[in-house]
């Protein structure tokens, strides 16, 4: 009995399946050819078997690693699998179709089944951005008790942190304030403003401070707009430079 070709043997379980996972084409009797792969190939023993059918002759062999002296070895400079342990005429044929099964990192699905769910298991540092400015050097307001925008909007979906690193230059300027304003669409012109005024306006003073605000958004809020105005402008106006930073 040619080897590979086994009668009642079960094919071992594995992870990743070709033509599902990826594909196989045909590169000679005893080289595989893989495309398409979404995992990574460290060591031959990944390899768990090939399973060939003849569709022209209706015949189908599987050749295991490690079984019936049958090894597979990968080549990952080409992405190829080859068998070792057969002779001419035992390996495979332009003609087949092939069935591949490899071991690598369990599969896991959300909650539809419909999708491979990866899970990034350095969650802490990654639900972290590093600060970004805002803006430098910014006069507070325009015009005496004015709300001025500072920058551009601040994505903050699926954030549930917007925490502003303000530098304030107090200048002549007076009653200086800052809000965050809150959008349901990117460039949307309706602001909308929280309950209580204390949650989403603070007073800067009239000191020149650099000054931390914490903002809680709880997953619900998906772009803001920082505003500052100051109810004096003064002969030499303050300014504020901003940079922010976004937590899950």
């Amino acid at each position: 009995m040619p080897k590979g070709i086994l009668i009642n043997q079960q094919i071992p379980p594995a992870e990743y399946r070709s033509p599902v996972d990826f594909t196989v084409t045909y590169t000679s009797e005893f080289i595989l050819t893989l495309a398409g792969l979404s995992i990574t190939i460290t060591n031959s023993a990944q390899l768990v078997y090939v399973k060939r059918v003849n569709r022209r002759q209706g015949l189908s062999s599987i050749f295991i690693n490690g079984i019936n002296g049958i090894t597979l070895t990968w080549d990952s400079t080409n992405s190829r699998i080859q068998i070792h342990g057969l002779t001419a005429g035992e390996g495979c044929s332009s003609d087949d179709v092939f069935e591949i099964g490899i071991n690598e990192q369990q599969k896991g699905f959300g909650g539809s089944g419909s999708g491979m769910d990866v899970t990034n298991l350095n969650s802490d540092h990654d639900h972290f951005i590093d600060p970004v400015p805002l803006v430098s050097a910014s006069d507070i307001g325009a015009v005496n008790d004015t709300w001025k925008d500072q920058g551009a909007e601040i994505d903050c979906r699926s954030y549930k942190t917007l925490v502003l690193w303000v530098v304030f230059t107090v200048n002549d300027s007076t009653g200086n304030q800052l809000q965050v304003l809150q959008k349901h669409e990117s460039a949307g012109a309706d602001e909308y403003v929280e309950e209580l005024a204390s949650d989403y306006q603070k007073v800067i003073g009239d000191a020149s401070i650099k000054i931390k605000y914490t903002f809680e958004l709880d997953n619900s809020i998906s772009f803001v707009q920082i505003q500052t105005k100051a109810t004096l402008i003064g002969a030499t106006e303050g300014t504020v430079t901003i940079n922010y930073t976004l937590g899950y």
